[in-house]
């Protein structure tokens, strides 16, 4: 796995935080810090995704049920 180097600005408060995270021992510097964000940020996409997906999913199942209901409703009072 390759790395790549980037910048980034934050904001004081944002720095403190970070810095303060690190003198917890929840992170040996920044990097591993902000490495540790995108990788839940990447676990939560796909977890929203999936969701995302189920529901789309569920909808089309409602429609069609829906829709086999009112037909069967229409037929009923329609003498068919």
């Amino acid at each position: 796995m390759g790395t790549t180097r980037e910048t980034i600005t934050l904001t004081d408060k944002q720095d403190q935080w970070i810095k303060a995270q690190i003198a917890a021992g929840e992170y040996t510097n920044d990097s591993e810090y902000i490495r540790d964000l995108v990788r839940r940020d990447q676990e939560e996409n796909t977890k929203f995704l999936a969701l995302k997906q189920a529901t789309q999913e569920g909808v089309v199942v409602i429609f069609e049920v829906i829709s086999s209901q009112q037909s069967a409703i229409i037929r009923y009072y329609s003498g068919v």
